[in-house]
């Protein structure tokens, strides 16, 4: 793919995403798609009139890590295009290190992903009461990110098994993934009330 993603239309992102091609695959969706929480939440804070400043703080959060999340959706396109680079030399340290640096991008996937839970409680109750869903639907779309960004570290740990890294990435997503549990108890708290 010879376009960054962030020029992309969503017409032709969509269109790439079904094309015939490994990039981009599932781990710049997963990317976009915590992008588009994070942007949620912060519309939310955009909307929440107040004079505290916790609603400020969370709101700039939730843009810093968009802007991250935006990065890390190219840079697992160029991973994963590493990865297919070397995949006819399983064996070769080319191959292994592209493999690492994709295990890399998926846990920095699921790491500011997980940063927003914070604002995500906050936010289901100091939010702007109209906007509760899309403080839910934010909190759904990040928990889904870190999920799927799971099992593409998952998969390319199997390349690699005995791999310390693969040991570290493991043991990283289980903190990881308790903050996609805690995204979708927000989630599952706002739609029980409405």
């Amino acid at each position: 793919m010879s376009n960054p993603l962030c020029n992309l239309t969503i017409k032709d992102y969509l269109a790439a995403l079904a094309s015939k091609s490994a990039t981009p695959g599932g781990g710049s969706a997963a990317a976009l798609t915590a992008a588009q929480g994070a942007s949620l939440l912060s519309m939310v804070c955009q909307f929440t009139q107040s004079s505290d400043k916790s609603i400020i703080e969370r709101g700039e959060a939730c843009l810093s890590t968009y802007t991250k999340l935006l990065l890390l959706a190219q840079e697992d396109v160029d991973a994963f295009n590493n990865v297919i680079k070397w995949y006819s030399n399983i064996e070769s340290d080319d191959y292994r290190n592209a493999v690492r640096q994709a295990i890399v991008v998926s846990l920095s996937i699921m790491r500011e992903a997980s940063e927003l839970v914070d604002a995500a409680k906050y936010l289901s109750e100091a939010g702007n009461k109209n906007l509760i869903t899309d403080v839910a639907i934010g909190a759904n779309l990040l928990s889904s990110a870190i999920e799927s960004a799971s099992v593409n570290m998952l998969i390319n740990c199997k390349s690699i098994p005995n791999e310390e890294l693969c040991k570290k990435s493991k043991q990283a997503s289980i903190r990881y993934l308790e903050s996609s549990n805690q995204l979708q108890q927000v989630y599952l708290l706002i739609k029980q009330r409405i």
